[in-house]
């Protein structure tokens, strides 16, 4: 007799209760991988802010009335989506790393007309939360399932927001510090930019 359980819309007894195979597969399955590549990010970012110090900057152009005018909506768009695409992410097409990008890429286009829009400081206590936070999640599933990222939260039923246990938690704390990680990259340059066109 074939014993096979149905897995149907809804069922809460799912590995990781994530609607999204892909997700599974980045923030469950293969969580190792994807905190190597958080890791190569952060290096990176670290990389540009040590070395950025050491470019010759050319002279600095004010924004147009235009882009001044336009860049504030558009931001806001890439931002609102951009954290919906990491909030969904287990259930639609998405994900920390997409919706982080999306994030950056509004703040940085504040950037770009209001330098000071975006503090420095502010990213890095958002980058170390978010890191923090990856760990402890980490460590928790470690003490609790006696695996390193194991996914230690009841997954709840499939295709809700709140399912997919740990999952959740981790392309939230993904986004964060992706998001904080490349418009640090972006804010090193606009800022080293702005400062030697104003000498």
């Amino acid at each position: 007799a074939n014993t096979t359980k149905k897995i149907e819309w809804g069922d809460p007894y799912q590995e990781d209760g994530s609607a999204n195979i892909v997700t599974s597969i980045v923030a469950n399955y293969r969580s190792y991988d994807t905190l190597g590549e958080i890791l190569i990010l952060f290096a990176a970012a670290a990389g540009v802010g040590l070395l950025i110090g050491q470019r010759k900057r050319k002279g600095y152009t004010p924004s147009s009335d235009i882009a001044k005018a336009a860049i504030p909506l558009i931001s806001f768009f890439a931002i609102v989506i951009g954290t919906v695409i990491i909030i969904h992410g287990h259930i639609t097409p998405g994900g920390g790393f997409p919706g982080g990008a999306l994030v950056a890429s509004g703040l940085l286009f504040m950037a770009l007309i209001y330098q000071k829009f975006v503090r420095k400081k502010v990213l890095l206590i958002l980058e170390t939360l978010a890191g923090i936070g990856i760990l402890i999640l980490a460590l928790i599933g470690l003490f609790k399932q006696g695996s390193f990222l194991a996914n230690f939260m009841e997954t709840g039923k499939i295709g809700g927001l709140f399912s997919s246990g740990t999952v959740l938690i981790f392309y939230i704390l993904i986004g964060i510090k992706v998001a904080s990680e490349l418009t640090a990259i972006g804010v090193n340059f606009i800022q080293g930019k702005a400062k030697e066109g104003q000498k």
